[in-house]
């Protein structure tokens, strides 16, 4: 019963529309036909024959001091956050790996007692001697030592890296390039860049 009622309704003010006519203005509009651009993720990079905040050398020294520094002023803050979260880890890792290492030596000079030497006691009334064996730990002095020395390592090349790359980028300055983030085939993403030179 409440469809068909519906359903009057419905043809009656469909009807009642037809009948009004479609306004003149609504139907002088035409389509928009402006295309859709859609937004891509782009580098800015600087008017060619701009100069760069820093020289290439002082950019190197910059960033050989303190990595990501450089970086920074360059304009460059992924590359900056990059270096400056390995320079913090490598760090703690090197607090870490000390602090092993002093509990390896600390640990090497003792020694844990594996029972009791017994001859010689007896009538004479000496106390039973113990019988002392190395710490396990001794063995761990040399690697854990290594450890340290790596994260050092691994410290040193993050600041010349970090150098290197705030030399290139301070000398590429002013070299015009669009860098884009274009579909590519297979639902995968691509890397575009286009260089003019």
């Amino acid at each position: 019963m409440v469809t068909r009622s519906l359903l009057r309704v419905a043809l009656l003010a469909s009807i009642a529309l037809a009948l009004i006519g479609v306004p003149d203005d609504a139907r002088a509009q035409q389509r928009d036909t402006v295309p859709v651009v859609r937004p891509t993720p782009s580098l800015v990079v600087p008017k060619q024959g701009s100069a760069p905040p820093l020289t290439p050398k002082r950019a190197f020294l910059y960033s050989l001091a303190v990595p990501g520094s450089a970086q920074s002023i360059l304009d460059r803050p992924g590359a900056g956050a990059l270096f400056v979260t390995v320079e913090a880890g490598s760090l703690v890792m090197v607090a870490k790996s000390l602090h092993d290492l002093n509990v390896a030596r600390r640990l090497a000079a003792d020694s844990i007692v594996i029972g009791f030497d017994t001859t010689g006691t007896g009538a004479s009334g000496l106390p039973a001697r113990p019988v002392r064996q190395a710490s396990p730990l001794a063995v761990r002095v040399r690697p854990r030592r290594t450890f340290v020395e790596d994260w050092i390592t691994i410290l040193i090349v993050n600041h010349f890296i970090a150098g290197a790359d705030a030399y290139v980028a301070a000398n590429l300055w002013d070299v015009p390039a669009d860098v884009s983030v274009a579909p590519a085939p297979g639902g995968r993403m691509a890397v575009v860049a286009r260089i003019k030179w």
